[in-house]
């Protein structure tokens, strides 16, 4: 549901979500109304412009077509474009269940994090040799810093 608030507010609608199949077969469907509802009403009162989903798709379909007659191809994700609620009162609902959906390359796709493809190829790495340069690095990093500070305790201020 939308954010998984269904049950919640159906019981706070006074609707009984603990429903057996077959039983109230349209509780999750009136639920997601008024939330669209609310959700229409608020981006309203905020002044704040909002276009209902199948004023959307029919924009699309007639770009859609439109892209058909010049490239004669459109990619498209049928399952993104179709409204969710209602979705078989519109044309596109079947129209697009044809639709070529493929990724154009080059593209950024999201793939294994780069340690543990390093883990896998190399296997686990001993950073115990590792961890004693650094500790070692650190402990001389604190003796110069101890010295260069005595050395410029020592020194007389010049004054120019």
């Amino acid at each position: 549901g939308r954010y998984n608030m269904l049950v919640p507010v159906a019981k706070a609608l006074g609707m009984d979500a603990d429903t057996k199949p077959g039983e109230a077969p349209f509780w999750k469907d009136e639920v997601m109304h008024i939330l669209s509802m609310a959700v229409y009403h608020s981006f309203k009162t905020a002044k704040v412009a909002m276009i209902d989903h199948h004023s959307l798709i029919d924009m699309f379909w007639v770009w859609y077509h439109d892209e058909l007659n010049h490239r004669k191809y459109c990619p498209v994700n049928w399952k993104w474009v179709i409204p969710p609620m209602s979705s078989s009162t519109n044309r596109a609902y079947l129209g697009l269940n044809k639709a070529q959906e493929y990724t154009l390359k080059p593209a950024y796709l999201l793939g294994r994090s780069p340690f543990q493809l390093e883990t896998n190829y190399f296997g686990r790495r001993d950073t115990s040799k590792a961890m004693k340069k650094f500790e070692n690095a650190v402990y001389l990093a604190i003796f110069f810093k101890r010295c260069i500070a005595r050395i410029r305790a020592r020194k007389n201020p010049l004054l120019i």
